[in-house]
């Protein structure tokens, strides 16, 4: 049987725009190379003016976690939040030129002369092959204006530590569009970005306006009501219709005699509709619940009902 795969439709960044918040404001996404980014974001491109990077390769921000890119890049350490982060690099002239990575998204939504707070977390990552200045800081745009620098974030770890310091920083500004876009890219507090170690890279995380967004369970988990595993190839599989900004989940089966029939901490559910032994259970009406975290970590429960029809 093949496993139902979580599907993100994400249209082309910068001209798609996000209601007064950010999409993916916990910077989510696999890292499985340098130059990953977190699902609906995009790079501060070359050709921005606030973009020093002298070439396209040079402006490539990089999705890092506990585990991936110790190599060639070595930025890698603890996210503030869920599984992953972004860290830019500011560093040059090298022999590949100056580097300079930041991250951008469109967000619409905004009132004119209302005033915003911009949120987010910094912390310094050290790459010792190009970054290893002890303190760096984000600048913050909107639009083509700088609206802040952030207070610098000082590191004075070893590079290659798992045990990032983040802090919370926050910039304000007054909409003048409905729509804005906002743009992050790492500064360096001293003015000296010379490499291999007077250059700088800077993480950051959990970023939001305001307030963190909240979720809609209703919008984020779909199950289906009706399920038919009678092996016609068509609804054989009690899954998940829709999974949203779901980190992890627990999920019960029960009949409608109170016993749990089927247990697992997959978010991908597979539950074929027999037992361990590969016996049917009989027609009927079953019971859900399911328990987890979204990524941000906050707690969701759930319950519903579906009929098993042979």
């Amino acid at each position: 049987m093949s496993r139902l795969h979580l599907i993100l439709v994400i249209a082309s960044l910068p001209h798609l725009a996000y209601s007064q918040n950010f999409f993916n404001f916990d910077l989510e996404g696999e890292v499985t190379a340098i130059s990953d980014l977190p699902y609906g974001w995009e790079a501060v491109d070359v050709s921005d003016p606030i973009c020093l990077a002298t070439n396209i390769g040079n402006a490539t921000p990089d999705l890092s976690d506990m585990e991936g890119l110790t190599n060639p890049i070595s930025c890698i350490g603890n996210p503030y939040s869920c599984q992953s982060f972004v860290s830019g690099l500011l560093s040059g002239p090298s022999s590949g030129g100056i580097y300079h990575e930041g991250i951008q998204q469109s967000v619409s939504g905004f009132e004119i002369d209302s005033s915003y707070s911009i949120c987010f977390y910094q912390t310094n990552v050290k790459q010792s092959s190009q970054a290893n200045d002890t303190s760096g800081c984000w600048a913050v745009y909107v639009d083509d204006l700088l609206i802040g620098v952030t207070a610098p974030s000082v590191n004075h770890l070893a590079p290659y530590s798992l045990i990032l310091d983040w802090e919370f920083r926050q910039v304000t500004f007054t909409a003048t569009s409905t729509e804005h876009l906002i743009k992050f890219i790492p500064y360096d507090d001293d003015l000296d970005i010379s490499a291999p170690n007077n250059g700088i890279r800077m993480g950051i995380d959990y970023i939001y306006i305001n307030e963190p967004p909240v979720y809609d369970l209703e919008e984020e988990l779909i199950m289906p009501n009706v399920f038919t595993p009678n092996d016609d190839g068509v609804n054989d599989i009690f899954a998940p219709l829709q999974i949203g900004a779901i980190k992890s989940m627990n999920t019960l089966i029960i009949n409608r005699w109170g016993n749990i029939v089927y247990d697992s901490n997959d978010i991908f559910i597979q539950w074929d509709g027999n037992t361990i032994s590969g016996e049917n259970y009989e027609e009927g009406t079953y019971f859900w619940m399911v328990s987890g975290k979204y990524i941000d970590n906050r707690p969701f429960q759930a319950n519903g009902y579906f009929e098993l029809l042979r």
